[in-house]
């Protein structure tokens, strides 16, 4: 009874013991190493002749191996660095049995492929050169505060940043559209010069235009030089930083600190575009943009925009011509050294319009002379402010 009961014990056993040595005499086979001598050929012949050396067990379909040549192979080799040998560049690959052969099939589409080795050429970010925005209204650094591109969490400075897609979506043309709803910041109109903007009779009846934070006047700085005119067009600009509060970096400026605005900077890609707009009052307007490199070695930028507007006014005779060209050039000497050059022409031809006070008389407001004829305001209109 007991050498029943234990007698499926003892099978079990040796089937056991007699399948781990199968196995461990199939991995002493993958580990060894064979002196092969297979000559080029086709597929066929290097597998039969591999395992008649190797007295390996292979099987596959020879539809498979049709077509297929395999290089010559001399030297020491284990079995599966022979197979990976006659098999690249085929596409098939040698998988083991479970009695310890291989056989040849197709490789998986989930399997690795090996590939020809891909050069990828990327453009090194360079000394001066500012991160590219990822687009929307909300910016993700400055470059006015500190000089250098800081993302705006890590820089230690109260600063508000108008983007590039901002203005576009605005339709923002010059400085006082551009930071109208900046916090803390409002226009003001004082002594030396009136408010700007649409809010006007008509025409460019307007001189300059003044800022203040909290009660104290902001300058206006052009890529952190001070400008005598606010009124620039902004077509030739990427963005507005407003600094709020005295910077250290621009020595003596306004206690409220300053508007800067950033030029538009050549590129090395080559990028072109073109738009035009009309409105009421035979209000037009066209502007243009091209940037790229001017030289095989990439090393020379250049960048051209341009704006030609021509508006009216809800005011009979009253019209403003604006033409505005700004060229940039930049050569980069080495990795520390560039030279950017960068200019701007602006002409506007305008009739001022800064409006007619009333005198009150009785319940009625009445002006002053005679409004019969455009002229009693405006003078002959045919001269223009320039």
């Amino acid at each position: 009874m007991l050498n029943a009961r234990f007698k499926p014990t003892l099978i079990a056993a040796a089937v056991a013991i007699a399948g781990s040595a199968y196995v461990a005499q199939a991995s002493a086979q993958e580990q060894t190493l064979y002196t092969l001598d297979l000559p080029a050929g086709t597929l066929t012949q290097s597998l039969n002749a591999l395992a008649r050396q190797t007295k390996l067990n292979l099987s596959a379909d020879p539809a498979l191996l049709n077509g297929h040549s395999a290089p010559a192979i001399s030297g020491r080799y284990s079995i599966e660095k022979a197979l990976e040998r006659i098999l690249s560049g085929t596409q098939l690959q040698a998988t083991k049995t479970p009695k310890g052969g291989y056989s040849i099939t197709r490789a998986s589409q989930n399997e690795t492929a090996a590939l020809e080795t891909l050069i990828v050429k990327g453009r090194q970010e360079r000394f001066g050169d500012s991160p590219i925005e990822p687009g929307g209204f909300k910016a993700e650094y400055q470059t006015t505060a500190t000089k250098m591109a800081i993302p705006l969490k890590e820089t230690p400075q109260a600063i508000s940043v108008v983007t590039h897609d901002f203005l576009d979506a605005r339709m923002a043309r010059d400085l006082s559209s551009a930071v109208e709803i900046t916090p803390s910041i409002s226009n003001s109109a004082n002594g030396e010069g009136t408010q700007s903007g649409p809010g006007m009779f008509g025409g460019k009846g307007k001189y300059d235009q003044k800022f203040v934070l909290r009660g104290q006047p902001m300058s206006a700085r052009s890529d952190g030089f001070l400008i005598g005119n606010n009124d620039i067009d902004l077509a030739a600009y990427e963005r507005v930083e407003v600094i709020k509060g005295p910077s250290g970096f621009y020595g003596q400026g306004s206690l409220g600190g300053f508007i800067n605005m950033v030029r538009k900077k050549p590129q090395e890609e080559f990028a072109a575009s073109i738009s035009g707009e009309a409105g009421s009052f035979d209000t037009y307007r066209n502007e243009g943009d091209i940037t790229g490199a001017l030289n095989e070695q990439q090393n020379l930028l250049g960048r051209l925009n341009f704006v030609y507007d021509d508006s009216g006014s809800f005011v009979e005779g009253l019209d403003s011509q604006r033409v505005m060209i700004a060229p940039g050039l930049e050569a980069v000497i080495h990795d520390k050294t560039r030279i950017l050059a960068q200019f701007l022409y602006q002409k506007d031809r305008f009739n001022a319009n800064p409006g007619m006070p009333l005198n009150l008389v009785g319940d009625k407001l009445q002006p002053f002379v005679d409004l019969s004829s455009p002229t009693t305001l405006y003078g002959t209109l045919g001269d223009k402010s320039e």
